[in-house]
Formats: structure tokens, C-alpha cells, sequence
């Protein structure tokens, strides 16, 4: 671990116990940009030390008030929403950093872009109409949610869960309504295991198509902090075995354990066979990526790369596989965008020259930028999946 990256943990642990650190940040520049792209920067202020130089406090002083900002008005955007779909009678959960932000100290140190609420298929007409009566606009449809915006507050409607997780952890969550828990009136949450399956197999679907960073790891260690004294390990081992997610897991829960003190829940039932070489390029490929792969200079086709090498081991040609679905995609990854297409299926060839065309004449250095992204080597890719099959991805 270098200098920055040891103070940038030292920091986090400090903001999660509520106290202060003052040890050295040798390149501040570094740190804040760091920091931001893991989602960790708006935490750090209340945690600063004495010691540290006025420039940096300005800084993560105003990602501070941003962070809080934007948590005020999201917290206000849950109530209201809250409020309207008890009244029309319609059973929700808020999922993700929506739900999460509530197990951190204080829910603006858990930054989030979108608002994500699931709610029962046959109520999602109804839960169109309350979401405009509250001001929103929809300003797009899609198999797995809608979006509705208003200013800038985003929130997805999920009618089910997401479609794009992999089909084992989806079958998991089969029957959740079944087994949620009410907190107030239409007002549910997902229980321990049901969260800890679903918490995984986002961060799973984020490894795998665009990136993570330190923010999505902590938030597995939030959770386990949270179900500690709940949860039913017997069922939990039993589940996580059923879904595949067990490997995976517990090289999560390790790193928590290495980066923030977080104990793993199963401590004493596996150890973790990841060697210090390998951790180190765990984490060096966590920075480099950064939350969702977003991270300045993050080539964000890796994890499709080496995510269609591990699903088809004996393909000569990973790149040229996701090429061809990125060119001419499944019919329900491209409706969301092309909406004609769920009253006329068979014009998705139409769509795809559509897509080409603006690629093409409305996003040139987009698209360019895009295609350089591919000349990747197959060495790096080759890599990679054993880095994520170290992981158990």
C-alpha cells in the first residue's frame, strides 16, 4: 500500500468511529482525487485533524456541505415518496444507497446518484400517476425500471428486481415480497439475507460490467456491522452456497477486514487464501477503477472483457464477442432507449442502425474514444480473470 492509500483508509475509519485523525497526507492533490472517485471524499471533513493543511480542509469542507446538500434533498424526495405511495396503497422498498445511507453514521456520508425504490408489478401503472402528482417527469421506460426526474433528483422505479444481475442470484430473490419486513405502512425493507444476496450480487454485476470502487466494498461491511448480532450464519453459508456468491463474499468481507477493521462474519469458519500480491493488485485495480468504473482513465471495457472470458473459458476472442453484442444488442438492453420497439419488436434491426448513426454523426469523439478502448491486450484480459477468479467472480 503507498502513502495515500493508507491515509485515505486512515481517514475513512476515523469518519465511520466519528472521530479525528491528523496523520500526514504526503500528496493532497492525489488524496482528494482519490477520494472522490472512490465516493469517499464527502466523509472526511468532520474527521480532519489539526494538522491538516488549509487548501485540503477547503476542499473536503465543500465536498462536505455537497455531500449534505444533496442528502437533504434526496431525504426529502424519500419522504414525500414514502408519504404518496402509503396513501394509494402501494408496498415499496427503497433499495441500495436509498436503504444503505441509514446503516452509515449519518446518511450523507453514503453518497448516491439515484434514488431506487422497487415496488410490486400490478402497481407500477399507479405508481406512474403518484410520482408525477409529486412533480416528477418520466422521462424514460425500461423492462427492469423507470426513471423519473425532477431538478436534480433521480429515482428509479423497479417493477422487479434487476434483470441484468446473473440468473442464479435473481432466482434467489425469487418471492422477496414474501419475505419482507414492514417498517411503517406500505413501507418495507429487504431482510438480512435477502440484503446480503442483493448487495452482493450488485456489486458482482458492477465487477463485471463496469467497475467498483472502495465506497461499493464498505458498503458489504456496513451491512455485515449492521446484521452482526441477526443474522443466521447457518442459512447465510447455505445461501451464499446455493447462489455461488460464497468465494466471492468472503474475499469481500477480507478485504473490509484489511481496509477498515471490519471483523468478517465468518471469521471463524473460512479463512481467506488471497496472498498480499494479490490483495495489492486487488486494490490497485479498485483505485484505478473507481465507483462504476468512472474513475479519469479507467478503461471501463476490462470488466466486459474479462467478464465474457470467465463466463466462455474457450473463447479465442473475448473482444470480438463483446464488440458484436455492444454493435447489435439484446432486444431488452436497447428497448430502454428505443421505446417504439416494445409495440414493434421487429424493428430492432432499425434501432441498431439508429444507434450506429448517432454514435457516428452525434457522438464522434465518444464513439472514437470507445474503439481505442479496445485495443486492450489479451495478456491484460488473461490477467484479469484471474484476478477475478481469485475473487470467486
Amino acid at each position: 500500500m503507498d502513502s495515500t492509500f493508507l491515509a485515505l483508509l486512515e481517514y475513512t475509519k476515523a469518519a465511520l468511529n466519528q472521530t479525528t485523525s491528523s496523520i500526514h497526507i504526503d500528496d493532497e492533490e492525489q488524496f482528494f482525487l482519490i477520494a472522490r472517485q472512490q465516493g469517499l471524499s464527502g466523509m472526511f471533513y468532520p474527521a480532519l485533524g489539526k494538522s491538516t493543511n488549509e487548501s485540503l480542509k477547503i476542499k473536503l469542507r465543500d465536498e462536505f456541505y455537497r455531500y449534505t446538500k444533496a442528502d437533504a434533498l434526496q431525504e426529502d424526495a424519500i419522504i414525500k415518496i414514502t408519504n404518496a405511495f402509503a396513501s394509494n396503497q402501494i408496498p415499496h422498498v427503497f433499495l441500495k444507497g436509498a436503504y444503505m445511507k441509514r446503516l452509515y453514521p449519518n446518511t450523507s456520508m453514503r453518497s448516491m446518484g439515484d434514488i431506487d425504490v422497487l415496488i410490486p408489478k400490478e402497481k407500477k401503472l399507479n405508481a406512474t400517476k403518484v410520482m408525477i402528482s409529486l412533480g416528477f417527469s418520466k422521462t424514460s421506460e425500461g423492462p427492469t425500471h423507470d426513471v423519473f426526474e425532477k431538478g436534480r433528483i433521480h429515482v428509479e422505479v423497479h417493477p422487479e428486481v434487476d434483470q441484468h444481475f446473473d440468473p442464479l442470484h435473481l432466482k434467489s430473490l425469487i418471492g422477496l415480497w414474501d419475505r419482507v419486513i414492514e417498517d411503517t405502512l406500505f413501507s418495507y425493507r429487504l431482510n438480512d439475507i435477502d440484503l446480503g444476496i442483493y448487495l452482493l450480487a450488485h456489486l458482482a454485476k458492477h465487477f463485471r460490467s463496469s467497475g467498483v470502487g472502495m465506497r461499493q466494498i464498505l458498503d458489504i461491511g456496513i451491512w455485515e456491522n449492521h446484521v452482526r448480532s441477526t443474522l443466521n450464519n447457518s442459512e447465510w453459508i447455505s445461501k451464499l452456497r446455493e447462489t455461488q456468491l460464497y468465494r466471492f463474499y468472503i474475499s469481500i468481507s477480507w478485504l473490509n477486514q484489511r481496509w477498515f477493521n471490519i471483523i468478517p462474519l465468518l471469521n471463524d469458519i473460512e479463512p481467506c487464501d488471497i496472498s498480499e500480491a494479490e490483495f495489492n493488485r486487488i486494490e490497485t485495480y479498485i483505485i484505478a477503477s473507481g465507483v462504476h468504473g468512472k474513475a479519469e482513465g479507467f478503461n471501463s471495457t476490462l470488466p466486459r472483457f474479462t467478464s465474457e472470458m470467465r463466463s466462455n473459458p474457450k473463447s479465442h476472442h473475448p473482444k470480438l464477442s463483446v464488440f458484436l453484442s455492444t454493435v447489435f444488442p439484446r432486444y431488452d438492453q436497447i428497448v430502454i432507449s428505443y421505446t417504439y420497439l416494445k409495440r414493434h419488436k421487429w424493428l430492432l434491426p432499425i434501432a441498431w442502425v439508429s444507434r450506429w448513426f448517432n454514435w457516428i454523426f452525434k457522438q464522434p469523439s465518444r464513439s472514437l474514444r470507445k474503439l481505442k478502448e479496445y485495443n486492450l491486450s489479451d495478456k491484460l484480459i488473461q490477467d484479469n480473470s484471474e484476478l477475478y477468479k481469485k475473487l470467486g467472480l
